[in-house]
């Protein structure tokens, strides 16, 4: 049988183009680029001058230490791909398991649940100007319309888990009313900082709950996690006995503390890097459109039926699946479309076994499943995370602009 191309039975369905990738480039500061001194430990970090300053000042080894400082929304894993580095510094939670489960980590000594150590632990909430009214501990609330802002989930990890944590105590419409408060979203850069220069009146941040500054201060979720950053040995680095010796210095200022909570299995942490994805897509990508529903919703007359679509997730299979599903013969097509998108047999066994489930929401738990199919591969492969991610930034907005239009209708 001929297999048909992807091109082709897509402009049959007369589906619109997909818009062109844009890819943030981010400029690496000289420091990160230059190839790092042999001499000296290495240390990748997120950490502030004054805090890397702190360090210095208390700490006189023999080998002295090399800061390779991340811009914000930079990668390490990218970073320490490509340069001889010793040690990881300040790296988020998800960040350090994800490190961890590919193998790029040494413990620092037996006993270790995970082989990295907690170096900072802080409380997750919002950074807000004082004056501004909150109904809730919550930036979903229509009062605070272009008062929110916040970063691309896929790449800023405060943002990333204010969402989570949201969904975690909250549900999906939460975030997406939140979403569309915001002036702004997705710019890589500190949310905390836009409101302390009155750029905004809310954001994600982590810190002690109480006043930031004269005009601003922190308000806690007491119900969610801790946000914690890391420090590990890199399973490379040249210079593993300075390194523990690094660590082991942070450990007597108290700064090195074990997680003593087991390891996320190989499903959480891919979960994790879908449900970034999914919520970059719906939230950010997808934007202007959200904002345009929210306003409609608003229109008198409208009904709370029509509002409560704010809050629907994606379903699964995609639409464009369901399309072909609808056809009379649609397994051929199915069929290389699977092709299309994964390299792996079994990862494409279990596309065509799912798309032929009845149809549901992408949840939590679905997310999880699909991280975990073909043992992982499929997640791996990133023409499928680029597949994916397409189809739900064109749902949300299809459904967005929808949401609007039939609001529209029922407008004065």
């Amino acid at each position: 049988m001929r297999r048909v191309r992807l091109k082709d039975f897509m402009n049959r369905l007369n589906r619109p183009r997909m818009a062109p990738f844009v890819c943030l480039v981010l400029v690496c500061i000289p420091l990160g680029c230059a190839r790092p001194d042999s001499e000296r430990l290495v240390v990748v970090t997120t950490w502030s001058a004054a805090d890397r300053a702190a360090i210095d000042s208390d700490y006189h080894p023999e080998r002295p230490i090399e800061w390779v400082v991340l811009a914000p929304g930079e990668n390490a894993a990218s970073v320490i791909s490509r340069i001889d580095a010793d040690v990881v510094l300040g790296i988020s939670e998800r960040r350090c398991d994800e490190l961890a489960a590919n193998g790029r980590f040494v413990g620092y000594e037996a006993g270790d649940q995970r082989p990295w150590r907690v170096v900072r632990s802080m409380n997750l909430g919002l950074a807000i100007r004082n004056g501004t009214t909150l109904t809730k501990t919550s930036a979903a609330d229509n009062s605070l319309r272009g008062e929110f802002v916040f970063d691309d989930p896929r790449i800023d990890e405060v943002s990333f888990a204010w969402a989570k944590s949201r969904l975690a105590t909250s549900n999906y419409g939460d975030l997406v009313r939140s979403a569309a408060n915001a002036s702004r979203a997705g710019r890589a850069s500190s949310t905390t900082f836009a409101v302390l220069r009155n750029d905004a009146s809310i954001a994600p941040a982590t810190g002690i709950e109480g006043a930031i500054d004269d005009a601003t201060h922190f308000d806690v979720y007491p119900e969610h996690p801790q946000y914690r950053e890391g420090i590990a040995i890199l399973s490379n680095a040249r210079h593993d006995e300075e390194a523990h010796n690094f660590v082991a210095f942070l450990k007597a200022r108290g700064q090195a503390d074990q997680l003593r909570s087991p390891a996320p299995s190989a499903a959480e942490i891919g979960a994790d890097a879908l449900l970034a994805d999914l919520l970059g897509a719906t939230l950010v990508d997808a934007l202007d459109d959200l904002r345009s529903a929210a306003l409609a919703v608003e229109t008198p007359g409208t009904s709370s039926e029509l509002n409560a679509f704010l809050d629907d997730l994606p379903p699964w299979p995609p639409a464009s699946v369901a399309k072909l599903r609808a056809r009379e013969e649609p397994f051929p097509l199915l069929e290389t479309l699977a092709h299309e998108i994964s390299d792996d047999a079994e990862g494409r066994r279990w596309l065509l076994q799912s798309w032929d489930r009845p149809i549901h929401t992408v949840n939590l738990a679905f997310l999880r499943e699909i991280a975990g199919a073909a043992k992982g591969r499929l997640l791996a492969d990133p023409k499928f995370r680029v597949w994916l991610r397409g189809e739900w930034t064109a749902w949300a907005r299809q459904h967005y602009r929808r949401i609007a239009r039939e609001a529209g209708r029922v407008g004065p």
